[in-house]
């Protein structure tokens, strides 16, 4: 015999049915069962993350891939209680209804429930932007925990059962791919600051390439169209035409130190170069009536605000400052431009000028960083970016910079506001600095309401938003690394750095250990496990379980 099992003791009670004693008897076969059920488990999890990872435009919470995992968690579940209850029934007691080893599967498979409701009550609660990396949120770290229990019990069932010396493949591999299971789900926890994936782990992000490029999407976040692709470009600050026809957007070959303006139809056909000037050449801005672009250009080294028109042609400097002066900004009767500039000192401050350049007038006076204005409809109101505290907020002032009133109060970097054309709302985009991503808001002109139109997983940067002159669609850019292993990068902490590979690899030897110090081996076991952690070493992609929330769930 390989395997021990005593028989249940029966204990009669006077008027009761019999109660067993003991645990219920354990068998190879049952073994086999759970851990096909622990691999199941084990894959839901790494196929949801790869293809979150692959599809960088999911916004909703729970995905077709999402829901697979869940399936196979109450495939599990079923499994589990339907044995517990008949053993229960039998007369085992609820604390040993299942096979010695798999006692925890009961309590793993309550928590797991526990922690998919908590999941999305997260989601609900704080969406894409609680200041928390996704997979240390309370129940990310339930889901782990309990998933541990459930996937390690064929580890312990065939731990406490085979008793031989010597045992077989037959015996002892449900505790060996057991074994490696836990190693995965804990490589799939720290795996984003492994140093076999990242030679540096502590390297900034703004040292990645990244491509960049433009979508249009409706008020309500909804129908999200892809307009360019990047391939070796990136593309960003579109601004749609007057006639809601047409887009002008800045443009340039990644790795170089110029840009350029482009036009293009607003489904992202005809492309045609604006300008071919030296220096980068961004920000541009249809006026009212679409017969004007302004812009801001490092023609002469010092970026100043220019004119052209949609052809090319008649090209005017508008001003000739000491320091920068960028981000053009017409107002809605065309007679005037608002932009910010240092040309007063080292902060940057709001200004506007007539369409020519004259008349240049300060609107914003105290020593705070003022930036990136946009008018009201009526052009009564200007909302713009401010560095007050420590980190830009959106503010809110008449146009004659008086009545200043802070719109946005939280720790991101909040920039780029946008009236819509009726007046009804407020788009910004939000910088999370700590999960490193960028989503796109909406909200009330008094602040109220905040809602996250992208819903962006960790390292997807959603830029710049401009509503189109009906209202009916929203265009932005989305910048994301151009290759996988790019996007791997984005997964690095400082927080763990290379001690997730001391705890992977204490992990590792303690299980050999514990292997070697039971049984004697068959030979190619410890091989099955090292390759099997060599292969998990690179994991699919560590931070996600959902569509675009709480790392935006898993998305890339």
């Amino acid at each position: 015999m390989l395997t021990t099992q005593s028989a249940p003791e029966i204990e009669q009670l006077s008027g009761k049915k019999a109660r067993l004693s003991g645990y219920p008897p354990g068998s190879i076969r049952f073994d086999w069962l759970g851990l096909g059920l622990a691999v199941l488990l084990n894959c839901g999890l790494y196929l949801n993350s790869w293809v979150c990872n692959h599809t960088p435009t999911q916004n909703t919470f729970l995905t077709p891939w999402l829901g697979l995992l869940y399936g196979t968690y109450l495939m599990v579940a079923l499994f589990f209680l339907t044995i517990a209850f008949k053993n229960h029934s039998a007369g085992y007691s609820r604390r040993r209804s299942l096979p010695k080893g798999y006692n925890l599967a009961l309590p793993g498979v309550i928590l797991y429930g526990l922690g998919i409701l908590g999941d999305i009550f997260w989601y609900l609660t704080f969406g894409t932007n609680a200041d928390t990396d996704p997979l240390r949120s309370p129940p990310r770290l339930v889901l782990a925990f309990s998933g541990l229990l459930i996937i390690g019990t064929p580890f312990r069932a065939v731990l406490s059962r085979v008793q031989v010396a010597r045992p077989g493949w037959r015996e002892v591999a449900p505790a060996l791919i057991s074994g490696g299971l836990l190693l995965a789900v804990l490589i799939f926890y720290t795996g984003y600051s492994q140093p076999f994936i990242e030679k540096n782990p502590s390297t900034n992000l703004a040292n990645q390439l990244w491509g960049t490029d433009l979508y249009l999407m409706n008020p309500d976040g909804s129908a999200k169209t892809h307009l360019t692709n990047s391939n070796s470009f990136y593309s960003w600050l579109p601004r749609i035409s007057p006639d809601g026809k047409r887009v002008v957007f800045t443009s340039g070959e990644i790795g170089k130190k110029t840009n350029q303006l482009y036009i293009m139809d607003l489904d992202g056909a005809n492309r045609v170069q604006l300008t071919n000037l030296p220096g980068n050449n961004a920000g541009a801005k249809w006026s009212p009536a679409g017969t004007t672009i302004a812009f801001n250009s490092g023609l002469e080294d010092n970026p100043e605000i220019y004119t052209i028109k949609p052809d090319g042609t008649e090209l005017h400097r508008l001003t000739n400052n000491p320091g920068y002066d960028v981000g053009p900004v017409w107002s809605p009767d065309g007679q005037f431009i608002l932009f910010y500039s240092q040309k007063d000192g080292d902060y940057w401050h709001l200004y506007l000028m007539r369409p020519d350049g004259s008349e240049q007038t300060r609107l914003t006076r105290d020593n705070w960083y003022d930036e990136t204005g946009s008018f009201s409809p009526d052009g009564n109101r200007i909302v713009y970016s401010s560095y007050r505290d420590i980190n830009f907020q959106i503010y809110r002032m008449n146009r004659d910079g008086t009545n200043i009133v802070r719109l946005t109060n939280d720790s991101h970097d909040n920039r780029y506001p946008e009236w819509s054309p009726d007046g009804s709302s407020i788009t910004f985009m939000s910088d999370n600095k700590q999960m490193k991503k960028i989503d796109i808001y909406r909200m009330k002109p008094d602040g109220s309401e905040p809602t996250n139109l992208t819903q962006n997983g960790v390292g997807v940067m959603s830029q710049v938003p401009y509503w189109s002159p009906d209202g009916s669609k929203i265009i932005y850019s989305t910048s994301f690394p151009l290759a996988n292993n790019q996007f791997l990068a984005l997964y690095k902490t400082r927080d763990l750095g290379v001690g997730s590979l001391s705890v992977q690899a204490a992990f590792l030897i303690g299980l050999i250990m514990l292997l070697i110090r039971r049984w004697i081996l068959p030979v190619g076991a410890l091989t099955l496990v090292m390759t099997l952690s060599s292969l998990l070493v690179c994991p699919p992609g560590p931070l996600r379980i959902g569509g675009s929330g709480i790392s935006g769930g898993y998305n890339h």
